[in-house]
């Protein structure tokens, strides 16, 4: 992978792609490098003629790992056409973001719009980045990228991969587990009739209540491909939960794609009039 430092020579080999009528991947890496990471890079390679990875990881850390161009774009003010406060994300969302990961987003948005690619490759649990992505490309009139959502890597315990959770250990990873077994009630709860978002984001808190060593940050249901927050669902619809849960000073994040049932299943007798507390 070639590293590339000038904004100029990135579009210049951006352009030599397109006038050979390659398609052109955009891969936004954020946080440490862990295996989900890796997927990703490999996902873009075998679909892509040209793939520009943006991060401010330190190239010695892609060593060996498939892509192209390396853009490492230091932390730039925001850009005009995209304002990471509160009147675009909405206050809670706003609330996420720290004066760091805002910096490191703006550097990405700025990125995607100066390559403005054929494709765009995104984990599932960066649905706010991607969210953010599409919303910058479309505002510069790239309507057509085709945005890829891939399902971040699980381990067997259950916790997605990422550089924080694979930094956790022992207890603090058992305790850390409390939330996909949250968003598994989340996904039974759907299963068996529950529509409302209010509901499921409070059956969230009780659940992480349980454990006095977990903060969970933020449960939210979006929209299957807009991606914008759901007050309610409905049947036949495709949805996404997502929900933060900071443990021993880590952030963890899960995630689950929802298909909404037309009719809610029938729930097992042994588990009892549980599933509406």
């Amino acid at each position: 992978m070639r590293e590339v430092s000038e904004p100029d020579e990135l579009r210049h080999q951006v352009a030599a792609a397109r006038t050979r009528r390659e398609r052109v991947g955009l891969v936004p890496l954020v946080g440490g490098m862990h295996d989900g990471q890796a997927a990703l890079l490999r996902a873009a390679h075998a679909q892509c003629d040209l793939v520009v990875v943006v991060t401010g990881l330190p190239a010695a850390t892609l060593d060996g790992l498939p892509g192209h161009l390396l853009w490492r774009p230091a932390p730039a003010p925001a850009p005009s056409l995209v304002r990471l406060d509160a009147s675009v994300l909405g206050s809670e969302r706003a609330a996420r973001l720290d004066d760091r990961l805002a910096a490191q987003v703006l550097a990405l948005l700025n990125a995607a719009v100066m390559v403005r690619p054929d494709r765009l490759f995104v984990p599932s649990m960066h649905l706010l980045l991607c969210w953010l992505l599409r919303r910058a490309l479309v505002e510069v009139g790239a309507v057509d990228v085709d945005v890829q959502v891939l399902e971040s890597l699980r381990a067997g315990d259950g916790l997605l991969a990422s550089h924080d959770a694979d930094a956790l250990t022992g207890a603090d990873r058992e305790r850390a587990t409390l939330l996909p077994r949250a968003l598994d009630e989340v996904e039974r709860l759907v299963g068996l009739g529950e529509r409302s978002s209010g509901r499921l984001v409070a059956r969230c808190a009780v659940i992480a209540a349980a454990e006095p060593e977990v903060d969970l940050r933020f449960v939210e249901l979006l929209e299957g491909d807009t991606l914008e927050p759901l007050s309610a669902l409905h049947p036949g619809q495709d949805a996404w939960v997502v929900g933060g849960m900071r443990v021993a000073g880590r952030q963890v994040v899960d995630v689950r794609r929802l298909s909404v049932p037309d009719q809610p299943a029938a729930e097992p007798a042994a588990a009892g009039s549980s599933a509406r507390r």
